[in-house]
């Protein structure tokens, strides 16, 4: 990888704007929400998983244009490789297709997210939590 070119990373949780991790990707663009090419299953215990082998839904998510300076602070986030593993797949935004880096742990501890948005999930537990 060219280390001096930024590259595409498509975020699907606590990365995504509005939650706690995006801070991490302030300084980086926006390119839009979006959904994996591929299904996926996505598990969630407060924070999600993907896991690659098994398949339940598209992935819905923002892809993320990341300068090559962020990308080692990000996936120490993740535990990369070690506990999240960084995989190149393709998604699509508006219509255009992106091949584009996402993390996957095949962990498969806690509930099914049957749409594979964290967002949907996130605010059905926030519901339960508070009402």
């Amino acid at each position: 990888m060219n280390t001096n070119k930024n590259v595409l990373l498509f975020a699907y949780g606590t990365l995504m704007s509005g939650y706690g991790n995006n801070q991490y990707l302030r300084n980086q663009k926006l390119i839009g929400a979006g959904t994996t090419d591929e299904q996926y299953t996505m598990y969630a215990s407060g924070i999600p998983f993907i896991n690659e082998n098994k398949k339940t839904s598209q992935i819905h998510g923002e892809l993320w244009e990341v300068e090559p300076k962020a990308l080692p602070y990000i996936d120490a986030l993740e535990g990369h490789p070690n506990w999240y593993q960084r995989k190149q797949i393709p998604v699509t935004v508006n219509g255009i297709k992106y091949t584009a880096w996402l993390y996957f742990n095949d962990d498969n501890g806690g509930k099914i997210v049957e749409d594979g948005n964290f967002r949907t999930y996130t605010k059905q537990r926030n519901l339960q939590l508070n009402g």
